[in-house]
Parts: C-alpha cells; structure tokens; sequence
C-alpha cells in the first residue's frame, strides 16, 4: 500500500497504540502496512515506540476485589499512579524501588523494571477500576466523590486505602521532643473535603466524639494531621492486623507499644467519669486510682465534669 493515503480509521490506531501495543498485534491491526511504514506513519505524527512500557500485567482483575490489600493498593495508586483511559501506571524514587517490587509482584507483572517504574494497560479493566473508586485522570484536581468513598461499608477496607494513601502522600514524624508520632497527608486544595471526610471517618470508626480540620498550607494546599496518638496507633496496628504491604521507612517511626501522657490522661478522665457516675465519693475515687485529692479536683474542674445524678436533675 506504498502511497496509499492513511485512512482516519489507521492513524487513530497509530495513536492508541502505537507507543504501547506489542509489535506482532499492532501488525494484525494494520496487515496491509509494513511495519516501516508504520513507523514513518507514528514518527510524522510524533508518536515514539515505548518498548519497555509495553504492559505484560496479567491480573488487574485484583484492583476490583474487595480485600485490604487491594483497598491499600488504590490508596496508594490514588496518591502516586497514573491514569489513562486503559493504563495504569507507577514510579518512585530509587528508595522505594521495593515497594514498586510489591505491586508488581501483587499484580504478577511479567515485563522488566525500567528506572524504579512499570506501567499496566487494558481496555476492559482499567476503566472499571476507575469507576469503582471514581478516579479522574487529572485526579489532582478531581478527588473520588465522598458518595463513592460512602460506599465502602467495610472499615477495615476504607482504613486499608486511607493507609495506602498515607504511603502515597503522607509523612510520619516523632512528635517534636516527644517519643509519639504524627501523620501528615498533604494534597492539592481540591481534595479538602475528602481529607475532611477521611478524618471523620477514622475518628467514627474509633468511636471518637471529636475530630480534627484540614488546614490550608501554601494557598493551593490542604493538609490533615493525624496528632492523636490513640489514632495513630490505630492505624500502625490495622496495617499490621491486616497484613498490609505497608511501606516500612515511614510506619517503622511509631511505637505501637508507647502510651503516651495524653493517652494516660484520656484514660483516667473516663475512669474518673465512670466513678462519678457510680456515686463513688471522692476518697474513693482518689484512693482505687492513687491520684491526690487536688488533681482529682483539677480534672473534674477543667473537664466540667459532674456525676450522673447532678447531670440528670431537673
């Protein structure tokens, strides 16, 4: 067909496919060209072969199970992946080439590491992923709807994918001059009401009265901070519970095992409340729990604290 005007129908197969598709199927989709002709055809129109990014990803089908790995995995490809309309993709810096190592090996990718990266594609999967958890290809400013996050009834997932994401875009410091650590997730201003929802779910799931705010940073940035060192812990432990493949530099900077004083107060002001309510005098409150009369009155005092018949008087 030397000459022969390119159809419409064959550049846009030069389009879609040429800097992905394996040779031999490229060549099935357009038998009657040579293969140098296709390759003048992509370079006129500045397309360029990718031979390492062909995708040799076999299971994508484990991106739409509903497991705590898999929820992880999209946490973490939220923050970090890539989205086309039938590719995903992921790299990290050379530090982390391990954990590119796990996906790749959770996804049973059979192409070859280039660089720390390795991209999946199909045209069937990739789009159902994407509708599952409403993710956008410009997903920095397009964050999944809170109406799709409200659909994953199972917490242990939803802790799953916010643990991913954490990984993702999160940072995990010590507390400054203190033993207990925080989490940071810092994203693009757009995804200030899914950090909000983020943070009003995990403190629900612990069954928590409060909860934290997002704070604006750098104009274009919103940020959540998870302070508290119950729900820290909380999230170490379920990463841990769950067997999750999370990323051992950050989370190896909380101690599950340390208890904070915070915690220690917390724990005594509902002890404190449960003999109030239990009409238990003074004395005894002081004497079962080895504190001073004086800092049982400073906790009653600077926590309005009053007994269960006081409170339920008309």
């Amino acid at each position: 067909m030397s000459g022969i005007k390119w159809s419409i129908q064959e550049t846009e197969i030069i389009q879609n496919n040429y800097s992905c598709l394996e040779k031999d199927k490229l060549r099935d989709l357009l038998s009657n060209r040579t293969w140098t002709a296709i390759k003048l055809k992509a370079k006129e129109l500045g397309i360029k072969r990718r031979i390492n990014e062909i995708p040799k990803c076999s299971n994508l089908n484990l991106l739409l199970e509903n497991t705590p790995e898999t929820y992880y995995w999209i946490g973490f490809l939220l923050a970090d992946g890539t989205f086309s309309t039938n590719r995903i993709k992921i790299g990290l810096a050379k530090k982390d080439s391990n954990h590119v190592m796990k996906l790749r090996n959770y996804l049973s990718y059979e192409g070859d590491l280039q660089n720390h990266y390795f991209g999946c594609m199909d045209n069937n999967l990739v789009p159902l992923i994407m509708k599952k958890f409403d993710i956008n290809q410009n997903k920095t400013y397009h964050p999944p709807r809170i109406e799709i996050m409200d659909e994953i009834k199972n917490d242990d997932l939803f802790t799953s994918l916010v643990i991913g994401l954490i990984d993702g875009d999160g940072c995990i410091i010590h507390q400054y001059k203190r033993k207990d650590s925080r989490i940071t997730i810092k994203l693009h201003k757009s995804w200030e009401l899914f950090l909000q929802y983020v943070a009003n779910r995990i403190y629900k799931i612990l069954q928590r009265d409060d909860t934290i705010k997002t704070r604006t940073v750098q104009k274009k940035y919103v940020q959540i901070c998870f302070s508290n060192s119950q729900v820290v812990k909380f999230l170490k432990q379920k990463s841990l519970l769950l067997n999750l493949p999370y990323l051992e530099r950050k989370w190896s900077r909380i101690d599950a095992d340390y208890v904070s004083k915070i915690e220690i107060a917390e724990k005594r002001k509902k002890q404190i409340q449960k003999m109030l309510d239990g009409d238990y005098a003074n004395s005894q409150i002081c004497a079962k729990l080895n504190i001073s009369a004086s800092s049982l009155c400073n906790t009653i005092k600077r926590n309005r604290m009053r007994r269960y018949n006081d409170r339920n008087k008309k």
